[in-house]
């Protein structure tokens, strides 16, 4: 258990926000600096405020995946094993999920709603594709197959 369980869910929860914060941050940062709405540039247009929400919805489809991984990884160590008490690996995977999901968001600028909502949809994915494994699997198959297969 601990080392199909714990151990990757542990590590790859660092790596994730260490790689998120110092890679997908500032790169997001720089696109809505370019494609920003304030003032009368010329990129206020429509284009900018497409492009702004497609850098959005990519940064939670991005977290959301996070909270996919939590949850296969939770989902594949209870059924692989014969866990005495499932409740503390769901709270633990839970917890570390949120966590990472928090520590993302407290790095993040988020000065308008849409902003916002990049961290906040994640952060419930993980109860709902805990209980609605086949949603998970229409947005998240290739990570769950991925996992499964111990390619991460």
């Amino acid at each position: 258990m601990l080392k199909h369980f714990f151990i990757p869910l542990i590590s790859t929860a660092f790596l994730f926000a260490i790689a998120y914060v110092r890679l997908v941050i500032p790169v997001a940062k720089s696109a809505r600096e370019a494609f920003g709405l304030e003032g009368e540039n010329p990129s206020s247009s429509l284009f900018g405020k497409v492009v702004q929400f497609l850098f959005v919805a990519a940064e939670t489809y991005i977290q959301g995946g996070w909270a996919a991984y939590c949850a296969t990884v939770t989902i594949l160590a209870m059924h692989n094993y014969s866990a005495g008490h499932r409740w503390f690996f769901y709270l633990f995977a839970f917890v570390l999920c949120e966590w990472v999901l928090g520590h993302i968001a407290r790095k993040e600028p988020a000065e308008r709603f849409l902003l916002s909502l990049r961290s906040v949809l994640p952060m419930g994915a993980f109860v709902v594709f805990i209980m609605r494994v086949p949603f998970m699997l229409s947005l998240y198959g290739w990570l769950a197959h991925w996992v499964s297969k111990g390619a991460l």
